[in-house]
């Protein structure tokens, strides 16, 4: 059986905070969770700043060519599951020139299971990749993220398929840039 669920929005900022306009939903023909949408919206275009740094364990894994680039590997860990509260773990490759993430490929975790044998619900998350390009000749921003993978669940197993694709990057002014 083929689920489907199919969303094109418009993302701006205001004051910071991302304010999403839906211009295409279709009725989905699965379930979406609070869970999944915050994956779709932020871990699968992860970026990791200084003020996270500390959440995380980040090793170097080596170097590799992405493309043309010569990146530099990072595993990116959690130091710490809490509750509540969703992190990526996975790989990130970063730009050995401007010091970009320029790809990650992970999951979002931890994959949620509560409850008891009979009443038992469950959560998961596929692992995914995401590559960026440079917008504007110095801004590295996620062009595309795609996952295909099979989720086990305790009483079958899903495949999953997930295509994101970022377009129509456009600078904005705030008010204070105006003066």
């Amino acid at each position: 059986m083929r689920s489907e669920y199919r969303q094109v929005a418009t993302i701006t900022y205001s004051q910071g905070k991302p304010v999403k306009n839906v211009l295409l939903a279709p009725q989905g023909s699965m379930d979406v969770t609070k869970e999944d949408f915050e994956d779709l919206e932020s871990r699968a275009t992860f970026t990791i700043s200084t003020d996270e740094l500390a959440i995380y364990n980040v090793t170097y894994a080596g170097s590799q060519k992405v493309d043309e680039l010569r990146c530099y590997v990072f595993e990116v860990v959690p130091k710490t599951l809490e509750k509540d509260k969703r992190y990526f773990q996975g790989k990130i490759w970063v730009d050995d020139q401007d010091f970009q993430i320029v790809k990650d490929r992970g999951k979002s975790v931890p994959d949620i299971r509560t409850g008891k044998k009979k009443k038992l619900k469950e959560n998961l998350f596929p692992e995914f990749t995401t590559w960026r390009q440079v917008i504007d000749g110095k801004y590295w921003f996620p062009a595309y993220s795609s996952a295909d993978d099979t989720l086990h669940f305790s009483r079958n197993d899903a495949h999953l398929k997930q295509k994101l694709k970022f377009t129509d990057y456009k600078k904005t002014t705030t008010q204070t840039e105006k003066k």
